[in-house]
């Protein structure tokens, strides 16, 4: 890690975790656990990929041929799949059984056997132990709530040999989402924006870069219990509350060709930093 540049006390890392974890726990629509991603995967469309996200990190990650990466929380692989093309080895991590099973299918109809899958919960993860150190560490818009994130930060700079790389969401407010909460007399908590995160990386004594890109693109839902399992993450609603939220999205996602449509356009940061 580089020295801190910024001269602020210690205290201050727990400060921006505690603001970190208070702002994580209360976002309205946050799905925790395996169990629920579990469930989460099984909801998805066939095609899962309708944004310009994959497209905009993969230009914005710097790979040679011999690396190898940790993809953390890696989800059904979006990157994962794409990065094993170009790089010696892929170790997918991720908390879901169900999530590396997909990616395990993928990556099998694409005949890629260079990504290793690895069945962890990040917040529990040894370096040195559950795994080796890689190359790159990639983060893509999966960290945890709690207050933790320390030392996920800290375990993910030295985990990588060469670089870090973190996507999180810049204003993460949902006009949509909002829209929702209003809908169900709650009040709407989007996600923690990245100036948190960044500010948490720069208190640890580490200068990272921050790389802001838009992406655009669309969420297709087969049906509306489909779209209401994606967008509503496990908020806990009564059966009165969920019934006004499905008719809630009925008249507020568009309908074409059979499927529940809802546009996105979204500001990310990719929060990056050296670790030679």
């Amino acid at each position: 890690m580089n020295a801190n540049p910024t001269g602020r006390p210690k205290t201050t890392s727990t400060a921006l975790a505690e603001r970190w974890h208070q702002s994580m726990t209360a976002a309205s629509f946050s799905g925790q656990g395996a169990g629920f991603w579990d469930a989460w995967v099984h909801s998805l469309p066939p095609k899962r990929e309708h944004s310009s996200y994959t497209k905009e990190v993969l230009r914005r990650i710097k790979c040679n041929p011999s690396d190898t990466i940790l993809d953390v929380g890696a989800g059904t692989g979006a990157l994962s799949l794409p990065l094993a093309k170009r790089v010696h080895l892929v170790t997918a991590l991720d908390q879901s059984e169900a999530m590396l099973q997909t990616i395990a299918q993928d990556a099998a109809a694409e005949q890629l056997n260079n990504i290793k899958l690895l069945h962890l919960d990040w917040t529990k993860a040894r370096l040195g132990i559950d795994f080796d150190q890689h190359d790159i560490v990639l983060v893509s818009r999966s960290l945890p709530a709690g207050e933790d994130i320390l030392r996920c930060l800290e375990l993910i700079s030295h985990t990588a040999k060469k670089r870090c790389y973190i996507t999180w969401k810049v204003n993460g407010y949902n006009l949509l989402e909002a829209a929702l909460c209003a809908q169900l007399g709650t009040t709407y908590h989007p996600f923690p924006d990245y100036t948190i995160l960044r500010d948490i990386i720069i208190s640890l004594g580490i200068t990272p870069r921050v790389d802001i890109f838009a992406t655009c693109g669309k969420r297709i839902f087969g049906s509306l219990e489909q779209a209401y399992t994606q967008i509503i993450r496990g908020y806990a609603a009564s059966e009165t509350e969920r019934q006004a939220s499905m008719q809630f999205l009925a008249d507020n996602l568009e309908y074409q060709n059979g499927y529940y449509v809802q546009p996105m356009e979204s500001l990310w940061a990719l929060i990056s930093w050296s670790c030679a």
